[in-house]
């Protein structure tokens, strides 16, 4: 049986992970080219077996890497991570001679969460082709997630859409029929510094205040609203997960990780990040938080990964401007599925606004018809960003995925649309002054249009 493979298409967006240390490395006496030869820039080697276990390389093109594990832990050659230092037993080894497929193990037993992400973070990998663990891939606008996992006709596909406070009927059906709905601020503010650099109390307004629009004006109150993305992809550092541990917010993603093979999974802040704070002038977090990082990784955009050489990633496909057509697109899709799929099965995330497949009806063609053709393997669904980390939780093989309560839950599509004739409220706000704007609800005309400062529409009505 082959091992979970996820994936995820964003438009809006809307653990326990271990500690290292990436470096650029000096080698005295030693050409980089030479030592770089025919190696994959993937593949981490020893400099010598002399030196601490906790030390390993790897090539790039600004030179060779420095890795070194946290204390305690020693690197694992043929696992290619670092484990406990008495789990490891090729110290000596100086590099694996092939690289092999590795998957999350699967643990039989229900621990907490941040004792099980750290035991999941240095446990021997066990092969795929061993168990059956599903691929998924998530959709964030709605955080839909394609997965390798439960029967592909149970789960409805869609198109992404972007939220704002003005729109809030078309969410209230979305999540009926299943989709996942996040945060994404309420202002979406262009000033980067302004995300940066945002107080706790200015991360709740926004983040927790979006959420309030959304239970009151979208009728989603069944606390599912869990997650976050800052606009501009802008790391709030401690405050932004400050203010998720106290507002009760599941996960974020908003953290970049560079493009590596392979990829990350999922991990929590409980320790520190497993990769370097990526992109210009990011506040990431600097202490421990009780907050899942759905982490945004870099996409390979090369033609020809075989051929070219190695470029940048990029974190969102419509900043991989090198697409130009369908065609182009859906061989990038095959490639970057493929490096998920065959590798570690983390998930695969697949994030754009809406706007780049609306504009581009090539590039809309080239999504479907490879949905379409990864939906044939037998091991690849469709789920939320939640219920990725619900099976991270409770891992379940294959041959039981389709009794997991948390993802057959969301199958059925139960009821009827809340309202086929929204309100079409015509608001207006001291904190917009000079603007009406229509908010389009199923529930009750609030008296000012839902702001920052008054994410209810009541606050200002009791204020004249």
């Amino acid at each position: 049986m082959g091992g979970p493979t996820w994936i995820a298409f964003s438009a809006l967006f809307i653990t326990g992970a271990l500690s290292v240390s990436i470096v650029k490395r000096q080698v005295e006496g030693q050409n980089d080219a030479e030592l770089c030869k025919d190696r994959s820039p993937s593949d981490y080697f020893r400099l010598t077996a002399e030196d601490d276990c906790r030390d390993v390389v790897r090539c790039s093109v600004q030179g060779l890497l420095a890795l070194r594990c946290p204390s305690g832990l020693a690197f694992d050659i043929e696992k290619q991570t670092c484990d406990w230092k008495n789990n490891v037993k090729n110290c000596e080894q100086l590099e694996k001679p092939r690289l092999a497929p590795l998957c999350w193990p699967l643990m039989s037993h229900c621990v907490k969460p941040a004792s099980w992400l750290a035991e999941m973070a240095t446990v021997s990998r066990r092969n795929c082709s061993a168990m059956g663990c599903p691929t998924a891939a998530m959709d964030l606008t709605k955080m839909l997630a394609l997965w390798t996992g439960i029967p592909t006709e149970l789960l409805p596909v869609t198109k992404p859409s972007v939220f704002s406070p003005t729109a809030s009927a078309p969410l209230t059906e979305l999540h009926r029929k299943g989709h996942e709905i996040a945060t994404h601020s309420i202002t979406h503010r262009n000033q980067e510094k302004y995300w940066t650099e945002a107080s706790l109390d200015t991360w709740a307004k926004e983040m927790a205040g979006v959420r309030l629009i959304l239970e009151r004006f979208a009728n989603i109150t069944d606390n599912s609203i869990v997650g976050v993305r800052s606009p501009y992809l802008r790391v709030g550092g401690n405050s932004q997960f400050s203010m998720m541990e106290e507002q009760a917010f599941l996960y974020d993603s908003t953290l970049t990780a560079p493009l590596s093979n392979p990829p990350l999974w999922p991990y929590t802040l409980y320790f520190r990040m497993p990769h370097k704070c990526h992109g210009n002038g990011q506040n990431c977090p600097t202490r421990s938080h009780a907050v899942w990082e759905m982490v945004m990784n870099e996409l390979d955009r090369r033609d020809d990964p075989n051929f070219d050489e190695e470029l940048a990633g990029c974190a969102m496909v419509d900043s991989c401007s090198n697409i130009i057509s369908g065609e182009q697109f859906y061989n990038f899709l095959n490639h970057n599925f493929n490096r998920h799929y065959k590798t570690n099965r983390a998930p695969l995330g697949l994030y754009f606004h809406a706007g780049w497949l609306r504009l581009n009806q090539d590039y809309l063609d080239a999504l479907v018809q490879w949905m379409d053709e990864v939906l044939g393997k037998n091991d690849v669904y469709f789920v939320t960003m939640t219920q990725v980390l619900q099976w991270m939780q409770s891992p379940t093989e294959l041959s039981g995925i389709r009794d997991f309560a948390p993802w057959k839950e969301k199958c059925d599509v139960k009821g009827q649309a809340y309202c086929s004739l929204p309100n079409a409220c015509p608001l207006t706000s001291r904190e917009l002054p000079g603007e009406t704007i229509r908010l389009h609800t199923c529930m009750e005309c609030p008296q000012n249009y839902p702001w920052i400062e008054d994410p209810t529409g009541d606050y200002f009505a009791f204020k004249k």
